[in-house]
């Protein structure tokens, strides 16, 4: 092997997993919704669009780097909630959202533990969500004591 093709052979295989790297594309960060309402309900699917443009203000863009997997139960179908829950959980979502008490109650019955990911999304005047993580809840709770 001559001089030249030998340190051609060698700086690319040193340059190969850096390139290799760089083409690697965004992670998808699973994020599985659990709504008490049926999935034509106004009220439901607004709480559901500003969760989703919250989290797109924090780069976290749906069919980029965020998938969805929502299901709906009413709030009378104890079974379809268990269900759906059960559903969810067994994908491994990066991150839950539950928007009332009987759905986060039939998620917690399948997880059996604290979800390690939590945003919160309150509705405020003028239909505009504000997103909260969990640490910035704790730093408010602690100012109030």
């Amino acid at each position: 092997m001559r001089r030249r093709d030998f340190l051609g052979v060698v700086v690319g295989s040193a340059t190969w997993p850096i390139a290799a790297r760089a083409q690697q594309p965004e992670r998808v960060r699973r994020i599985g919704v659990l709504m008490g309402y049926p999935e034509n309900d106004l009220e439901g699917t607004a709480f559901f669009a500003a969760f989703r443009e919250g989290l797109d203000r924090l780069g976290w863009v749906e069919d980029r780097n965020t998938r969805f997997d929502a299901r709906w139960a009413t709030a009378d179908d104890a079974e379809a909630r268990q269900r759906f829950a059960k559903e969810l959980v067994a994908l491994q979502p990066d991150l839950i959202l539950s928007n009332n008490t009987p759905t986060t109650a039939a998620l917690l019955q399948q997880t059996r533990a604290e979800s390690r990911n939590a945003l919160r999304v309150e509705r405020h005047d003028h239909g505009q969500a504000k997103e909260r993580g969990r640490e910035q809840e704790r730093q408010d709770e602690a100012k109030d004591l």
